[in-house]
């Protein structure tokens, strides 16, 4: 499969290389010209949140006030060809989708004291085309253009990774760009820990003024060793006692996503300072080996109080049957700009998962202390509906305040999959009230 993959990426190439030929005049640079004199750049943006999380008991701290992201951007131009980028942020979380929301238990916190949060070197060989080295956060992320802190948290790429991408920009179509992506795996952000690797494809193009067209396809061969692997299994050991060690076999599983979105960038004619995004992922992971556990098995997970229905992966524990969990995700987000300076924003999400042949969701008929004592029926497949709400104020040249409500809810009451709520009870809704201040965020 990897095999087949690197050739079409090669043939990819070396068109889009060849096609590049044809468009472009070999201009020839004048021996005299001297070479532009380096440069750098500082950028520094910080973010604060005050966010009320609606399940904790009458009394319990919030967090508020704290601060969500601090981060300092340094870019050095070496030339007119050679540029490198490093953002350095101790609160950056390595899951894309959460590296917007505050933190506070709603994200997982920088790993192995990664405080550098991004990084990019930059090679334009030719003027259209442009080769780089990377963190990447994958080729399926949906746009998500509402500004708003808890907006999209579904939205699954995979965690940041690092990886080489070489990009193009067509004239086939208006501002059309194309981007091949090699990397080490979604999760392998310091180095490479397993034989297969990713492959991604991500494609743009403004149609008309103001509209864009997105597509992304990709494929990580084996999330073994990653970062997102071992706190997942982190996770499961800490939270429910199960045994990390009987988890021996290194082919763990497989993951293909595809993405396709609309993005209206605020300047189209009929719709003048809209900002638009409708989104549709798909997310197929898969066992790479039946007869070895890599993951929890139901009877593993039993265990557990609750578990995350959004991120959890169980295998076949009869070993009969290579297990594939299907996640997807329809997202539409937008901010409408009221006034110069007041803004209007909205998040809706719907996830659906499907855990193939095992039958991991059970229902529940009633709680005791926060544990279900009255199980039901149980699925292979349930929902999760999200939305945020806000409006924000630009206080100042690059000062903005936002307030926001979040509120997230299940299908129907889970024996596993639940929120918390006041009084040690549970819930199948979790709902947040969060207030941002961000200075030069963007």
């Amino acid at each position: 499969m990897n095999k087949i993959i690197v050739s079409f990426l090669g043939l990819s190439v070396s068109f889009v290389a060849t096609f590049a030929e044809a468009q472009e005049p070999n201009v020839a640079t004048p021996a005299s010209q001297a070479a532009p004199a380096s440069s750098n750049s500082f950028d520094l943006g910080i973010r604060g949140d005050c966010t009320h999380d609606f399940s904790k008991d009458q009394g319990e701290t919030q967090n508020c006030l704290s601060l969500t992201s601090a981060r300092l951007r340094v870019l050095h131009q070496a030339n007119s060809e050679v540029s490198a980028q490093v953002d350095v942020d101790p609160y950056s979380t390595p899951k894309s989708s959460y590296r917007n929301a505050p933190s506070g238990g709603l994200r997982p916190e920088p790993l192995n004291g990664d405080f550098v949060s991004g990084y990019r070197l930059v090679w334009l060989p030719r003027p259209h085309l442009e080769v780089s080295i990377e963190s990447y956060d994958g080729t399926t992320k949906l746009p998500s253009v509402s500004g708003l802190a808890l907006a999209n948290l579904h939205n699954d790429t995979g965690w940041r990774q690092s990886a080489a991408t070489l990009t193009y920009n067509l004239s086939l179509l208006s501002d059309m760009q194309v981007k091949f992506v090699v990397g080490n795996g979604e999760g392998e952000y310091r180095a490479n820990v397993d034989p297969q690797q990713y492959f991604g494809f991500r494609t743009s193009a403004e149609v008309v003024k103001g509209v864009r067209l997105i597509l992304g396809v990709s494929v990580d061969g084996n999330d073994v060793g990653s970062d997102e692997y071992e706190y997942q299994i982190n996770q499961y050991e800490q939270d429910c006692g199960i045994d990390a060690s009987q988890f021996k076999d290194r082919r763990g599983a497989s993951t293909q996503r595809l993405a396709a979105a609309v993005e209206l960038d605020g300047s189209l004619e009929r719709a003048k300072d809209l900002l638009l995004g409708i989104g549709y992922q798909r997310s197929v992971v898969s066992d790479l080996n039946k007869k070895s556990l890599s993951r929890p098995t139901k009877n593993d997970l039993n265990s557990c109080r609750k578990y995350e229905a959004s991120t959890v992966f169980v295998e076949d524990e009869s070993a009969k049957a290579v297990n594939t969990i299907q996640r997807i995700l329809f997202n539409v987000n937008g901010r409408y700009r009221i006034t110069k300076s007041i803004f209007a924003a909205v998040d809706y999400s719907l996830l659906k998962i499907d855990t193939g042949s095992v039958e991991i969701f059970t229902s529940c008929n009633s709680y005791e202390n926060g544990v279900c004592v009255a199980a039901g029926n149980s699925f292979n497949n349930m929902s999760i509906n999200s939305y945020t709400f806000g409006a924000g104020l630009d206080l100042a040249p690059g000062l903005e305040f936002t307030i926001e409500m979040y509120k997230s809810s299940y299908d129907k009451k889970y024996a596993k999959s639940f929120y918390d709520a006041p009084d040690g009870k549970v819930a199948d809704t979790q709902e947040f009230f969060n207030a941002r201040v961000s200075y030069n965020w963007r």
